[in-house]
């Protein structure tokens, strides 16, 4: 550390001038004069706010589908594997449901990506409202869906499946009557 090694450094929050709250880099150094006492403490301190930032962007569209926020591929396949490991460790079961939309092609087809787009945004909200908060779902890619239920079994994935398609047809009747 500082006072054994003579160095430190780390990230901190800092605080600017103005009050506003940043990240920052910082390196310490002690210096001493010939009997070991500490003279001088040197700092440097550079503000990493936008870098953490993009380092935030990356995870964020590594791990999450950028049209419906919704986890991708690759992070329910985490969670996925995690569901696994705990429902074997606990003795519990774990349920995925995995889904896409009729006729998802001809909305693209005859009234546009932009339409399609809105669609697969408001199935997103929709699924997010229906489950659970420990439940995923994710966007597996166009038009599919996946929907991870932790301590579930086979009658409880059931009624979810069934409470789903109750709340999309709804949605669906809706949009059709109007």
């Amino acid at each position: 550390g500082l006072m054994g090694e003579g160095h430190w450094q780390g990230e901190l929050r800092n605080l600017r001038k103005d009050g506003e709250v940043y990240t920052a880099w910082v390196s310490m150094s002690r210096r001493t004069d010939a009997e070991g006492r500490t003279t001088h403490l040197i700092g440097l301190i550079n503000d990493i706010t936008r870098t953490r930032e993009a380092e935030q962007q990356m995870l964020r569209q590594a791990h999450y589908d950028t049209l419906t926020e919704l986890p991708n591929r690759h992070l329910m396949l985490e969670h996925l594997g995690a569901a696994i490991a705990n429902a074997r460790r606990l003795g519990q079961s774990a349920a995925l449901l995995l889904m896409d939309l009729n006729r998802f092609r001809d909305i693209n087809d005859n009234f546009s990506h932009s339409a399609g787009d809105a669609v697969l945004v408001e199935m997103a909200s929709r699924l997010r409202q229906a489950l659970r908060e420990n439940d995923t779902v994710a966007r597996m890619g166009g038009d599919e869906f996946a929907v991870l239920l932790p301590d579930t079994d086979a009658r409880g994935a059931a009624q979810v499946a069934r409470k789903l398609l109750e709340q999309v047809r709804s949605e669906e009747h809706r949009l059709n009557s109007s």
